[in-house]
């Protein structure tokens, strides 16, 4: 996606995720997205559905599907950060997901962007 396409998309987003009082974060990197979202749970079905539908994404896969106590992104209707020049040619297990968000908590870089990414990635992973 271009710029313009992804700005329409957050947008969008922003817009439909305040009516129905969705809160989360869209990752970006190089074609590639990782959404983490928070609100009522018939909602998040119904909208895990039509994001998965929509023809614009391919191989679209949920990780988890979990209760919460509180959000975490209860301010947010969509944060969105675009992950740029991120080496991630470390990181193994290329094939288990969930090998690989272990790998990425154990990076050592704590900028505000890998922060937030382990912030999300450690509400998906329960062991």
């Amino acid at each position: 996606m271009n710029d313009e396409e992804l700005e329409g998309l957050l947008n969008q987003a922003k817009i439909n995720n305040a009516k129905r009082d969705v809160s989360g974060i869209l990752i970006y990197n190089d074609s590639n997205f990782i959404q983490y979202l928070e609100g009522p749970e018939s909602t998040l079905h119904e909208l895990f559905d039509k994001i998965k539908d929509d023809p614009r994404y391919t191989s679209v896969t949920r990780l988890d599907f979990a209760q919460i106590d509180a959000r975490v992104f209860g301010d947010w209707w969509m944060g969105f950060w675009r992950l740029t020049g991120v080496d991630i040619s470390h990181i193994k297990g290329e094939h288990d997901q969930r090998q690989i968000m272990k790998d990425i908590l154990e990076i050592e870089s704590e900028s505000h962007v890998t922060a937030i990414f382990k912030h999300c990635l450690k509400h998906m992973i329960r062991d």
